[in-house]
């Protein structure tokens, strides 16, 4: 179904909100913004680190298609780098005297990958995180090493959901909700395993009041393995240590996206990996390992691992750690990825690794123009890696309950100048961005194989193109 008019004003103001991050002013400013809400050392609970921020300059100052590249977030103080490079990349940075000393470099490596470490499964390294001293920075570490000759190495990118910053749009209460889900069994096959920012306890009946009764997130699962619960809020308006009962930033998100999965398909099989926080902001070594412990779920049997996140990279190349655990998984799972909100064509990875990996699907929105065709979303990521597209607009699904904190309405604060607050039991909320798309898409795969159960992962993508309308750079576009 789509719910991209269910509430046509607050649509629109999401849509403007996100073509406006289209100015780079404004998208510097809210970097800077949340860099500068960040606590250096707060551990949220479930052990999830709130990883430090740090701005920096890409390598190189424009894409090759001329586009000029903006500061991406990265973690400081350290680099990644494949196992078979780690001793040349070590001998060079002790060399010039950019290693941090080893007792410094394993505290800090614990504090950094947190519960990461708890939820991998037992294989080897194929990336190590390396750690420099604080006066040396990321960009000048990869340059002495490219420099060097030294592959396979890369800043430890973060995850900033909504683009390159959680600002361009905000969820918006709604009085419109759905029919109770069927009363259905969930499927045993496919599993549809979310990376995400967790899952709401009152929303699979884990919170001893308030609990959602209106079933579509009956079952959905979050991970024995670590805690995969969305605690919700954690922060204050600054970014301060302990709640103060507004909801930050991103909560919410990863409940959304299960209940956007559901809606296309009732029965699906839903298990949720915690590996962002409040704020929607996660280091790509945790997603990898997340990645890691979703191959071992998966097993052998046909699986969905949606991926309504992304981020851009330094050097315009795909992040080691994720391009390696996405390409170790099985041939049975297909991994479906948001495309980003740019809007530009610069790559947004895992999406792009759709252009090598035919079990890859990049998701970028579409709308429906005045005359009843799809035509692209102005704000979404686009480009010839771009697998499919489908409604990101104003899309419906559950949300939490809670009040936005209230923003001061400057440019620069990604926080909502006209909050609202969601009630229980069934709170729900329109929301925009490929983030959601992504979702229909997987929800659309997730229906395909529970109906045809011998059809295979690439049968279901087959009949997907089969039905939609192929769009130049937005793949092919569904009616979803």
């Amino acid at each position: 179904m789509s719910s991209y008019d269910f509430d046509p004003e607050r649509t629109a103001s999401q849509i403007a909100k996100m073509n406006e991050l289209g100015d780079r002013w404004r998208r510097l400013a809210l970097l800077r913004r949340l860099t500068n809400r960040r606590a250096r050392a707060v551990q949220e609970p479930g052990e999830l680190p709130r990883v430090p921020l740090r701005l920096v300059r890409p390598l190189q100052p424009q894409d090759p298609d001329g586009v000029v590249l903006d500061p991406l977030l990265v973690v400081p103080d350290q680099i990644v780098v494949r196992v078979d490079a780690r001793q040349a990349a070590e001998d060079a940075l002790r060399g010039a005297g950019w290693l941090a000393d080893e007792p410094e470099q394993a505290a800090e490596e614990g504090a950094a990958r947190g519960q990461a470490e708890l939820d991998a499964p037992q294989r080897p390294d194929r990336a190590v995180t390396l750690h420099l001293r604080r006066s040396v920075s990321v960009t000048k570490a990869i340059r002495l090493l490219r420099r060097r000759g030294v592959e396979g190495v890369s800043a430890t990118h973060i995850v900033a959901l909504g683009g390159r910053a959680k600002g361009g749009s905000t969820p918006k209460r709604t009085d419109v909700v759905l029919p109770p889900r069927p009363d259905d069994p969930i499927a045993d096959s496919p599993k549809v395993i979310v990376i995400d920012t967790g899952v709401d306890a009152a929303a699979i009946g884990l919170q001893a009041f308030d609990n959602r009764d209106d079933g579509w997130l009956d079952h959905v699962v979050a991970d024995a393995v670590g805690d995969h619960i969305d605690p919700l809020d954690t922060t204050d308006y600054f970014g301060s240590v302990g709640p103060d009962d507004y909801l930050d930033l991103a909560a919410g998100h990863g409940t959304f996206v299960a209940g956007a999965i559901r809606q296309q398909s009732p029965t699906a099989n839903i298990t949720m990996i915690r590996v962002l926080d409040t704020d929607g902001l996660g280091s790509e070594r945790v997603i990898e390992d997340a990645i890691d412990r979703a191959a071992v779920l998966f097993g052998d049997e046909p699986g969905l691992l949606n991926l309504s996140l992304g981020l851009e990279t330094i050097d315009g190349l795909a992040p080691v750690g994720i391009r390696d655990a996405i390409d170790a998984l099985p041939d049975n799972v297909l991994v479906i990825a948001a495309a980003g909100n740019g809007p530009t064509g610069i790559k947004v990875w895992p999406a792009a690794l759709s252009a090598a990996n035919e079990n890859v699907l990049a998701v970028a929105s579409v709308t429906r123009s005045p005359a009843g065709t799809l035509t692209p979303s102005t704000w979404s990521n686009f480009g010839p890696w771009v697998s499919f597209s489908a409604f990101g607009e104003g899309v419906l699904s559950t949300f939490v309950e809670g009040t936005e904190t209230r923003g001061s309405g400057r440019e620069d604060d990604p926080f909502d100048p006209d909050p609202d607050t969601f009630l229980p039991p069934n709170p729900y909320a329109t929301w925009s961005g490929t983030s959601f798309a992504t979702a229909k898409i997987t929800g659309e795969l997730a229906r395909v194989l529970t109906a045809n159960p011998g059809l295979g992962v690439r049968g279901a993508v087959d009949d997907l193109r089969q039905r939609g309308t192929v769009l130049t750079n937005y793949g092919t576009a569904l009616e979803v």
